[in-house]
């Protein structure tokens, strides 16, 4: 049965308010979100500097920066392809999500390999030598895990929000605990950091598959139509 033009307009009209409605919804809420995030990292950094000293907080930050800068660049643009191409290809979300991650997680391997060897060359200390390559060895779950976020932002604003949240908001909380009960050292710090990125990890494939779908099967001929895409961002 036909609708008559004027139903038809109407209809469109409460698509467009829904629609509207929900875009408020979203850009809100990231709006929020990376305010609260930023803010968590602002009074994070406090704790640190003001427990860690100069020398400590600097090898901190080698540590915490180094991996996430090789493991940026080594995954060629592969989350933000993710997300394009899920959004983009609906129907085929489970599929390319579960490709895009395998392929993140080979890439990690790779990252933690190569940071093992390196991690001489860039750390000035033993104990940061050390720590430089136990994060490495979270670079799979860092990179697969920006899988899994991305395909979630592209199909699910609210629950990428919230995946977004889990690594601020853990790391903040061990670094907070530390601090109360005296012990937040360069190594403890670390080790809150390692523990929030696998929890975010967990998370972000959970709320993923719930989202997207349960199916794990990869398909190596969208390796290319990711990586094409993922190289131009890159």
């Amino acid at each position: 049965m036909l609708h008559s033009p004027s139903k038809a307009a109407s209809y469109r009209a409460v698509v467009r308010r829904q629609l509207a409605r929900r875009s408020f919804r979203d850009i809100a809420s990231t709006a929020g979100v990376n305010m609260g995030m930023t803010l968590l990292t602002s009074i994070g950094g406090i704790f640190l500097a003001r427990n860690l000293g100069a020398a400590d907080r600097g090898g901190l930050v080698v540590v915490l920066q180094w991996p996430a800068l090789f493991g940026s660049f080594a995954s060629l643009g592969l989350t933000q392809s993710a997300c394009y191409w899920v959004a983009r290809r609906r129907t085929q979300g489970a599929v390319i999500m579960a490709t895009a991650a395998r392929a993140a997680l080979l890439t990690g391997v790779v990252v933690a390999v190569a940071g093992f060897v390196m991690a001489p060359l860039i750390g000035r200390t033993d104990t940061v030598t050390a720590l430089l390559r136990v994060v490495f060895a979270v670079s799979p779950l860092f990179i697969a895990g920006g899988v899994w976020m991305s395909t979630l932002q592209a199909v699910d604003v609210a629950a990428w929000n919230r995946s977004r949240c889990v690594q601020p908001v853990s790391y903040f909380s061990g670094v907070f605990g530390l601090t109360l009960l005296g012990r937040l050292t360069l190594t403890s710090a670390t080790a809150a950091f390692c523990c929030s990125l696998i929890l975010q990890a967990w998370f972000a494939r959970h709320a993923a598959k719930r989202t997207v779908d349960r199916s794990d099967s990869g398909q190596g001929n969208l390796l290319g139509v990711l990586y094409r895409y993922g190289v131009r961002v890159w």
